[in-house]
């Protein structure tokens, strides 16, 4: 898996997760700042082990 798509993935999950309506940008740097937002305003609660692996190795990477 790409970072691109470890980034997109990320988004769609908490997108899925939360009230927020958003789409994703075609641009990487977008991405990252909506991923981030997605990140901070996230209230704490269990996360699938699939997204904790990808965030990780996202995160590694970055």
């Amino acid at each position: 898996m790409t970072q691109e798509s470890k980034r997109k993935f990320l988004i769609d999950y908490l997108l899925s997760s939360s009230n927020a309506k958003a789409s994703i940008p075609d641009e990487a740097v977008s991405q990252k700042r909506l991923l981030r937002a997605l990140l901070n305003m996230r209230m704490p609660r269990p996360l699938s082990a699939e997204f904790l692996q990808a965030q990780d190795e996202y995160l590694q990477e970055e």
